[in-house]
């Protein structure tokens, strides 16, 4: 199942239940490369940008009934 980054109704494989699924945000491969990129290029004061760019996060949906990871963001 492919899932993107807003909630989405979802039948659990889990639980079962019908619902929505709650999204984390953290930092991926994705985010360090960026920072690692703007470190190569001397951009010192730019490298936190990528972890607080929503973009360059990945967004992984849990279900809201068991909590079990159902996917990322792709």
């Amino acid at each position: 199942m492919q899932f993107g980054s807003e909630p989405q109704h979802v039948i659990c494989p889990h639980c079962r239940v019908h619902g929505r699924t709650t999204i984390e945000t953290g930092a991926n491969t994705t985010t360090h490369l960026f920072a690692l990129l703007l470190c190569i290029f001397g951009l010192w004061c730019c490298v936190p940008c990528p972890y607080c760019m929503d973009s360059c996060m990945a967004k992984k949906h849990y279900c809201s009934n068991c909590k079990m990871y159902l996917g990322e963001n792709e």
